[in-house]
């Protein structure tokens, strides 16, 4: 088709509103069971991590009751590259410390006399890079005396004794309001869905809320605005609050609380039941039953309730962890052409590595606007549906090869001429049109 020879009219359409550069990548998660107590029995790494001792610096920091940065935390992994190389068992003898007979030694290369004024008990054993870790943190001035050659704490011991996570093993109660939440698992969202009698059959938001209670014998309405008044008011979610998203009297999302860290709900259409941390989607307030709270505070797990706390009891609680935290994925040229459109969130459930991830995500962006092209013939001639064709628009000096995806003919009539609907890809049309205006 040949512009002003063989066609009389060409219509550019180009739709925008399809247009996604920028979404919020989300990986998977896994459970994550927290034991607390003595030094067998610590939960987080103690070690480095594929050669990284970050994981393990934010661990020593937090048992030690500090709050860090992560430009200290990389502060501290270039001390102990300078010091150490990350070796948890290296001993320096040729130093004036070993002249003086006591060697540094170890990941930050404490000497014996001054690591011992700084460990807390039981981690005292100088050759492990997590008990040197601790001992650092000890020292009131760790900040300050950070520095890379010839560093040393000058402040003052800070503890004696590691900070014990205040986690309470889960009761009777409380396992099975968490068993009954995740029997639904996999269950899809279905708007309004609530059957009593047939929950598989799928559940909103509400729905899965009210159904949890219910199979408690407690009835709350599977309507979030309804719900609202079953509940007061709290700061910190336990195990079967109500997580509600929206304002008190026009919330439109609620969630159902695993542990003050984990939330179990029914999306959105075309989803199912899942878990996730709260801090992916934290609520706008929470509210607790007092009925369900009851449930959750039954803990006669046997008959033997003795306190054996001390310094080396043990608690243990299951959270759900996320392998990276969410993040946002956009194509920068994208944005620069035609504003940002952002879109919903993007999923896998297998992809654990941020850089995979990115990757991936990258691919399922629609970056440009779809272009159609209408072109109306000069003749009436029939069409033949996913023909290939050339069209020319000779003012503009365009040509390329375009595929028939729709057309109007009319073998009946003497005056009206057949249309053609190209498809072709906004980019190739849209640089073109660039580099074309660029030269001129």
């Amino acid at each position: 088709m040949d512009y002003l020879n063989s066609a009389s009219e060409i219509n550019f359409e180009y739709d925008s509103t399809d247009i996604v550069n920028q979404v919020r990548a989300v990986g998977p998660t896994f459970e994550k069971t927290v034991t607390t107590g003595d030094s067998s029995k610590l939960s987080g790494d103690t070690t480095a991590v594929n050669g990284d001792w970050g994981p393990a610096i934010r661990y020593a920091a937090k048992l030690m009751g500090v709050k860090i940065s992560d430009a200290n935390v990389n502060k501290i992994k270039d001390l102990i590259q300078h010091e150490s190389g990350g070796s948890e068992t290296v001993v320096n003898n040729s130093d004036s410390n070993a002249a003086a007979g006591h060697p540094s030694k170890g990941l930050v290369q404490f000497i014996q006399s001054t690591f011992n004024a700084y460990m807390v008990k039981p981690y005292t054993n100088i050759l492990k890079g997590f008990h040197q870790l601790l001992a650092f943190f000890n020292n009131s001035n760790w900040e300050t005396d950070m520095k890379l050659g010839g560093w040393g704490p000058t402040g003052s011991r800070r503890r004696d004794s590691i900070i014990h996570e205040k986690t309470t093993v889960a009761g009777t109660g409380a396992k099975k309001v968490i068993a009954d939440a995740k029997k639904y698992l996999g269950v899809p969202y279905v708007w309004g869905g609530h059957n009593k009698s047939n929950p598989r059959a799928g559940m909103d938001c509400s729905g899965f809320v009210s159904q949890v209670y219910y199979d408690f014998g407690i009835n709350i309405p599977a309507y979030t605005v309804s719900m609202e008044k079953y509940g007061h008011t709290v700061s910190t979610p336990q195990i079967g609050d109500m997580l509600f998203y929206g304002a008190y009297g026009s919330s439109h999302h609620v969630a159902l609380a695993l542990d003050s860290k984990t939330m179990i709900y029914e999306p959105q259409p075309g989803q199912s039941c899942r878990m996730e941390p709260i801090s992916y989607y934290p609520p706008s307030w929470i509210a607790r039953n007092d009925d369900i709270a009851k449930i959750v505070a039954d803990n006669n797990d046997s008959g033997n309730n003795d306190d054996n706390s001390g310094e080396d009891a043990t608690t243990s609680t299951t959270t759900t962890e996320n392998y990276f935290e969410p993040f946002i994925v956009q194509d920068d040229e994208s944005i620069k052409k035609w504003g940002l459109h952002p879109g919903g969130d993007v999923s896998s459930d297998t992809i654990k590595n941020k850089d995979e991830m990115k990757k991936w995500v990258l691919t399922q962006l629609k970056p440009d606007p779809t272009l159609s092209i209408k072109a109306t013939a000069d003749n009436n001639d029939p069409v033949t549906p996913g023909d290939i064709i050339r069209l020319e628009i000779r003012p503009k000096q365009f040509v390329s090869n375009m595929g028939v995806v729709g057309y109007e003919y009319h073998p009946f009539s003497k005056t009206s001429r057949t249309s053609i609907t190209l498809n072709q890809t906004a980019k190739t049309i849209l640089d073109y049109e660039k580099s074309r205006n660029k030269n001129i």
